[in-house]
C-alpha cells in the first residue's frame, strides 16, 4: 500500500489539472485546447487550514489537509471538477491514480453523448468508505441526459436531422396557438358583425401590445440558460435566471395592463366608432387575465426547450384545445360576457397550459435545473433585462412593421382592405414553420456554446444546416404560395376584386419566403450570441428607413395597390437578412464562448455571496 504521502501527490496532481471555480480569477486562458479559470486562489478571505467545508472547487493548500477527506458530499459536488473536461476537449479519467486524458469515441469534435466527459457509477470502494490506489478520488457523477446527436459526428447533416426533429414539435406547438385564435372568431362570428369587429380588434391590440414582451423574455432566458445545461454543476443556475425571467414578466405584465385598463380615452383619440369603443374596452380589461398566463407559459416552454424537451408543451395544448373550444361556447354564448368571454377562455386555457407544464417539468428530468426558491434568484437582474428590452423592440418592430402595412391598406379603399385580411393570415400561416425552425437553432447554437471550443465546429455546422434547412422549407413555400395564388385567394373569398388584389400581392409574399427563413437563421444566432441590441438596429432600419417609405411610395404614390405596400415588405425583409447574417457570419467563435463562460464565473459568484449571506 503506497505512504499518505504519495496518495497526496496523486490527490494534488489531479487537483492542479482542473481550473478553479471560485472567485473571479487573475486569467483568462484562450489556448485552442481550453477556455478556463486560471490563477492561485483568491487571497481576499482568510484560509483557514482547519475549515472542513471545501470552498467550492478552491484548491486547497497541501500543507493545510492532515489527512484524507472525506467522502464529498451532495453539497460540495455540486461543482465536480471533472466538467471542466468539455472546455479542455477531452474527459479526466477517474479510473486510475494518477489523471490521465482519454480519447472521446463519440462524435469528431470530442463531446460525448454524456455530456460533460466520461461518466460512471460511484465504486463500491468509495460505498464502502475504504480508500486504495485504486479508488477514484473523485466519485464518479451519475449519468445525465444530453443533446440529441452528439454521439455521431459533427457533420452537417447530422445537425440538419436534429434541427428537423426539433422544428416538428415547435411548428406544431406554434400552430396549436394559432389555433387557440381562429377558435375565438368562429365562436364569436354567430354574434353578428360587430362581435367579430370587436375580436379581431381586440387580438390585434393585444397581439402588437402583448407579445413583444413575453417572447423577448423567454428569448433572453434561451440565451442565458442554453449553454448552462450541459454542464451539470450549473444546471441549478438555470432555476435562478427561471424565477427571474418569471418575475420580471410578472411585473411588465401588470405595466402593460394599466395600459390595457385605460385604452378606452386613446382609441377615441384615434376615431374609432363609439360600440366599437366600448366593445375593446370589456374585451381589452378581461385581456389583463391572458398577459401573466402568455409570459408562464412562454418562459416555460423556453425552459423546456433548452433541456431538449420540445415535444411536451405542444402535446399539452392540443388536450387543452377542446376545453377551450367548451369555454368558449360557454362564455360567449351562454352568459352575459359576449365578445368578452373569449378573451377569458384564453386566458383560462394559458393559465391551465402553463400550471400543467411546471407539473409535468417537476415529474421529469428538467427538475435537474431546478434549485428551489432561493435568494440567489433575487440577485443580478441585469443581464435578462439587458437582453429583453432590445428583445422587446427585435420582435415588436416586426410585428408593428406589418400592422402598418394594414393601416396604409385602408387609405386603398375597402378592396385593399379586404385583400390585406386575406395576406395577413396567409403570412402567419407560412411563416410558422421558419419561426420554429430559428427556435431550433438559438436552443441548439447555445447549447453548443456551453461545451467550449471544442464544439465550435459542431456548433458551426448546426447554423449551416438551420441556413439549408430554412432555404429548403421557405424556397418550397414560396413556390408553392406563387403557383397556388388565384386558388388559396379563392378559399378566403368569394368577392372576384378582393381575390384579384390578394393574387397580386401574394406574388411578392411568395418573393420573401427566402429572405424571411434567411432572416430567421440571422436573428436565432444574434439571440443565441445575446446580441438582441444588433437585431433590434437592424430591424428598425430594414422596415422604417427602407421597407415601409418604399412600400408606401410604390403602392400610393405609383398606384401599384395592395401589391406596392408588401413588395416594401419583401424588400424590408431582404435587407434585414442580408445584414443579420452578415453578422452572423462574422462572429468570433472563440469570443463568444469565452463570454459564456465569463457569465459562467459570475454565476458562482453569485451564488458563493448568497451561500455566504446566509
Amino acid at each position: 500500500m503506497s505512504s499518505p504521502t504519495n496518495r497526496w501527490a496523486a490527490r494534488n496532481a489531479a487537483l492542479t489539472i482542473q481550473p478553479p471555480q471560485g472567485r473571479r480569477p487573475s486569467g483568462i486562458s484562450t489556448s485552442p485546447t481550453f477556455v478556463g479559470r486560471t490563477g492561485p486562489p483568491p487571497s481576499n478571505r482568510p484560509q483557514n487550514p482547519t475549515m472542513a467545508r471545501p470552498q467550492h472547487g478552491r484548491t486547497p493548500s497541501t500543507s493545510a489537509m492532515p489527512q484524507l477527506p472525506k467522502t464529498p458530499t451532495a453539497r460540495n459536488t455540486r461543482r465536480p471538477s471533472a466538467t471542466a473536461a468539455p472546455h479542455a476537449g477531452a474527459a479526466v479519467g477517474y479510473g486510475s491514480t494518477s489523471p490521465t486524458t482519454t480519447t472521446q469515441p463519440a462524435g469528431s469534435d470530442g463531446v460525448t453523448s454524456a455530456g460533460v466527459g466520461a461518466v460512471g457509477g460511484t465504486s463500491s470502494a468509495v460505498q464502502n468508505g475504504v480508500g486504495s490506489e485504486s479508488t477514484p478520488l473523485i466519485p464518479r457523477a451519475p449519468r445525465l441526459h444530453t443533446l440529441d446527436g452528439l454521439n455521431k459526428p459533427a457533420t452537417t447533416w447530422t445537425e440538419f436531422g436534429v434541427l428537423c426533429r426539433s422544428s416538428v414539435p415547435l411548428s406544431a406547438g406554434l400552430a396549436l396557438e394559432n389555433a387557440l385564435s381562429t377558435i375565438n372568431i368562429l365562436v364569436v362570428t354567430t354574434l353578428g358583425a360587430e362581435a367579430l369587429a370587436v375580436t379581431g380588434n381586440s387580438s390585434l391590440l393585444i397581439m402588437v401590445t402583448g407579445f413583444p414582451l413575453p417572447l423577448a423574455l423567454a428569448a433572453a432566458f434561451t440565451t442565458l440558460a442554453a449553454p448552462l445545461y450541459p454542464q451539470p454543476e450549473h444546471r441549478s443556475h438555470i432555476g435562478h435566471i427561471l424565477l427571474r425571467t418569471l418575475m420580471l414578466s410578472m411585473v411588465l405584465a401588470l405595466s402593460v395592463g394599466i395600459f390595457w385598463w385605460n385604452i378606452g380615452p386613446i382609441l377615441r383619440a384615434l376615431g374609432q366608432p363609439h360600440d366599437l369603443v366600448e366593445g375593446m374596452v370589456v374585451y381589452m380589461r378581461w385581456a389583463i387575465l391572458v398577459l401573466p398566463a402568455l409570459g408562464l407559459v412562454e418562459t416555460m416552454k423556453s425552459f423546456m426547450q433548452v433541456q431538449n424537451m420540445m415535444a411536451a408543451p405542444p402535446l399539452i395544448l392540443l388536450c387543452l384545445l377542446p376545453v377551450h373550444t367548451a369555454i368558449a361556447i360557454y362564455l360567449v354564448h351562454h352568459t352575459s360576457m359576449g365578445a368578452a368571454g373569449a378573451a377569458v377562455a384564453t386566458a383560462t386555457t394559458l393559465w391551465l397550459d402553463g400550471i400543467l407544464i411546471v407539473l409535468f417539468a417537476s415529474r421529469t428530468r428538467a427538475r435537474e435545473c431546478w434549485d428551489g426558491f432561493t435568494s440567489a434568484a433575487l440577485r443580478d437582474w441585469g443581464p435578462v433585462l439587458w437582453l429583453a428590452v432590445p428583445g422587446a423592440l427585435m420582435f415588436g418592430s416586426e410585428l408593428w412593421a406589418f400592422e402598418v402595412i394594414a393601416l396604409l391598406a385602408g387609405r386603398l379603399g375597402h378592396v385593399a382592405v379586404a385583400a390585406q385580411a386575406v395576406i395577413s393570415t396567409l403570412d402567419n400561416l407560412v411563416a410558422m414553420i421558419p419561426y420554429a425552425i430559428s427556435i431550433g437553432i438559438a436552443n441548439r447554437v447555445g447549447n453548443l456554446l456551453g461545451f467550449g471550443l471544442r464544439a465550435i465546429k459542431r456548433a458551426k455546422r448546426s447554423v449551416r444546416a438551420g441556413f439549408l434547412l430554412e432555404v429548403l422549407v421557405s424556397g418550397t413555400t414560396g413556390l408553392l404560395v406563387l403557383i397556388f395564388r388565384h386558388q388559396i385567394a379563392n378559399f378566403f373569398t368569394s368577392d372576384k376584386k378582393v381575390a384579384d388584389e390578394a393574387a397580386r400581392a401574394a406574388v411578392f409574399v411568395a418573393s420573401y419566403q427566402i429572405f424571411d427563413g434567411l432572416q430567421n437563421v440571422g436573428a436565432a444566432c444574434l439571440r443565441a450570441f445575446g446580441r438582441q441590441n444588433v437585431g433590434s438596429i437592424i430591424h428598425f432600419i430594414g422596415y422604417y428607413v427602407v421597407g415601409l417609405p418604399i412600400g408606401a411610395w410604390l403602392g400610393i404614390t405609383k398606384g401599384w395597390g395592395l401589391a406596392g405596400l408588401w413588395a416594401g415588405a419583401a424588400i424590408a425583409l431582404a435587407c434585414t437578412s442580408s445584414a443579420e447574417l452578415g453578422v452572423a457570419f462574422s462572429i468570433n467563435w472563440e469570443e463568444e464562448v469565452l463570454k459564456v463562460q465569463m457569465r459562467e464565473i459570475e454565476s458562482d459568484e453569485e451564488e458563493e455571496e448568497s451561500e455566504d449571506d446566509a
